[in-house]
């Protein structure tokens, strides 16, 4: 199997998806590479949501490790599909491995105390892998890595709150308790609530709050810098988008799932690419 057929037939990079979108217009190697390096990633963040039992997700997470350790020959599709580029650049093994060893310790965190708690949590699973996808998308991109690393954040963060059905049993909630509090509600009101309602005005108020700063760190890039990491900041965009859409179905996240049609997810794309 091909590193194009292993990558594309994972539903985070399918077509369809956000990341089928953003990796759109790039050159299809590096199309490629892009949808592979960000289905392994994505089906490693899978692992505690669609695990019921903890104990059960801890084994897959060490299952994954040895297959990314390097010390036999990879087993999975998509192991075997990134080792070109695990020989030729070390770190993105180094990455991955990082990754479920904080996926490890995700499984067993209380929710960040405040919103600064919350910020350094999310860097801690999202930003390693911010600079490193977007230069494997654009080599040689002029952008602060810092840079990168916020913008990614700001994704997760209002993402977080989209895929709230999934997301709050991932480990610790995508809120901190601090807001939680200020809204009367625990983590594990937001863990057994079986409809939005039942959180008041919690997810209104974050979407809102969340989508305002990720349209500002994005329009805070110059428009050459927003066309040369096109990558990063069409993910930004599209969610960006189905934060807009949610708002105006009446935010019922834990009811349903609202996403821009194929046509809008292109346009995005497009524009982004040739527009800035």
């Amino acid at each position: 199997m091909t590193g194009a057929d292993s990558g594309t037939r994972h539903p985070a990079v399918a077509p369809g998806s956000d990341f089928y979108y953003a990796s759109l217009y790039h050159p299809a190697p590096v199309r490629e590479q892009l949808r592979a390096a960000a289905a392994l990633r994505a089906e490693l963040l899978g692992i505690p949501p669609g695990c019921s039992d903890r104990g059960v997700a801890h084994v897959k997470l060490a299952w994954w490790h040895e297959e990314l350790s390097g010390t036999q020959a990879p087993r999975h599709d998509l192991a075997r599909a990134l080792r070109p580029l695990f020989e030729a650049e070390p770190a993105w093994r180094a990455r991955y491995l990082a990754l479920v060893e904080r996926l490890h310790d995700a499984l067993a965190a209380a929710a960040p105390a405040d919103e600064p708690a919350l910020r350094a949590w999310t860097d801690n699973l999202h930003g390693d892998f911010a600079g490193p996808l977007a230069r494997l998308a654009r080599p040689g991109l002029a952008v602060d890595d810092s840079v990168l690393r916020e913008l990614a954040v700001d994704t997760e963060l209002l993402r977080g709150v989209l895929e709230l059905r999934s997301e709050r049993r991932a480990g610790p909630a995508p809120f901190a308790r601090t807001t939680l509090a200020g809204h009367g509600l625990s983590v594990a009101s937001v863990v057994e609530a079986t409809h939005t309602a039942a959180l008041g005005a919690l997810v209104e108020a974050e979407l809102g709050a969340r989508r305002s700063r990720l349209a500002a760190s994005v329009a805070a890039l110059p428009r050459r810098q927003r066309r040369a990491a096109r990558l990063p900041v069409t993910l930004a965009r599209l969610a960006l988008r189905a934060a807009a859409l949610t708002l105006a179905d009446g935010a019922a996240v834990l009811e349903r799932r609202v996403e821009p049609t194929p046509v809008a997810k292109l346009v995005i794309a497009w524009r982004t690419c040739y527009l800035g």
